[in-house]
């Protein structure tokens, strides 16, 4: 059989979406080194670009330029790929066969954009109707699709991200970067609450800053391990109602990946409230780093922590205080985590989730 010819288009790197670009990362390098697939990818290769006008001019005209020399260059039996919803209406250039993956449908449950900007993100999403084949990476994310995308159910696939086993135990003998390094000299008189990523909205983070604020009024000397973005004490005192304590929320500022795998093997447990994941990475890569997970019990959060994390309400501050108490004080609870987590991880591998991809292909294929 002959090798499918794939027409792949990635986000850019200067979109800046790190958990989107990490996917793309792990789907590229298995489909390249795949016997039956022929891999092109349509990227300018631009680095960071911090101009809001330039980056519109990139992604709206430069890059669908740079896919539609790509198409017109490639057999006429390739199949487009574009792998995040944003570039959807990119399967305008007919005729070939496409697929779209969608991460997840956020800006429509939690935005401050305004209508007229939801209106066209939501013409943009709109257009992976006309796609062959739609990848979600979890059901919840193919719940979405139909109701806010209008997407048949018929069209969606729901394909699982992957583990990057990247996140893994570290050995006794591993040499800690100073980031975790100083974070350990904390462990024995502190419990340290691990959080990753941005501070938009859905992250919760003033409900989590106001749980450990209660905590810490009740003796339980817990404080917050911030990678990402970090809070400024106007947000803390915003979040918790006064002027905060000087260690609640230790900001590390936006740090390596090999710090983030440092930070997991150095951390007491990940706390994730979120009031809303397409999937939900940092569940599996805490869980794959044997760290003890608390996260939510809404959206994907469930489908992928599985047996194997304790489950709050985001939207009580008084729940999460709970669950982080209950965990912090339960060792055999803390044990059984970090079993149930090794095992839960096995649901998820890239290598699975490209073989799907690729069966997909193979059908589109012989249409």
């Amino acid at each position: 059989m002959s090798p499918i010819n794939i027409i792949m288009a990635p986000c850019l790197q200067s979109d800046g979406w790190i958990s989107v670009s990490a996917c793309n990362s792990n789907v590229i390098e298995r489909l390249k080194a795949h016997s039956n697939i022929n891999l092109r990818i349509c990227n300018p290769l631009l680095g960071s670009i911090n101009n809001k006008w330039i980056r519109a001019l990139v992604r709206h005209i430069f890059y669908p330029l740079t896919v539609k020399r790509t198409i017109s260059n490639s057999p006429p039996d390739s199949i487009l790929h574009v792998t995040d919803q944003y570039y959807a209406p990119l399967i305008r250039f007919k005729p070939l066969r496409s697929v779209v993956t969608c991460h997840d449908l956020i800006l429509f449950r939690f935005s401050d954009i305004s209508p007229r900007q939801r209106e066209r993100w939501f013409r943009r999403v709109a257009y992976a109707k006309k796609a062959n084949a739609v990848m979600a990476v979890s059901e919840c994310t193919a719940k979405d699709l139909q109701l806010f995308g209008g997407v048949p159910s018929d069209k969606i696939i729901v394909n699982h991200n992957g583990r990057d086993p990247f996140f893994r135990i570290l050995t006794d003998g591993h040499n800690y970067g100073p980031a975790a390094s100083a974070v350990r000299k904390m462990r024995t008189d502190r419990i340290l609450l691990l959080s990753l990523g941005h501070n938009v909205i859905q992250k919760n983070l003033a409900r989590l800053l106001s749980s450990v604020d209660r905590l810490r009024a009740v003796g339980l000397p817990v404080t917050v391990i911030k990678a990402g973005a970090a809070l400024d004490k106007d947000y803390q005192r915003i979040a918790i109602g006064k002027e905060p304590d000087q260690d609640l929320i230790i900001n590390l500022g936006y740090v390596s990946k090999q710090d983030v795998l440092e930070l997991y093997n150095s951390c007491h447990m990940l706390v994730f409230p979120s009031l809303y994941e397409g999937f939900g990475l940092p569940v599996i890569e805490a869980q794959a780093c044997g760290l003890p997970c608390i996260t939510s019990k809404i959206s994907s959060l469930p489908e992928v922590g599985g047996n194997a994390a304790l489950y709050c309400d985001p939207e009580s501050a008084d729940d999460i205080a709970d669950k982080i108490s209950i965990l912090a004080k339960d060792q055999s609870l803390q044990a059984e985590l970090r079993n149930k987590g090794m095992t839960n991880i096995m649901r998820f591998s890239w290598d699975r989730h490209v073989e799907s991809l690729v069966n997909v292909y193979s059908k589109l294929a012989t249409k």
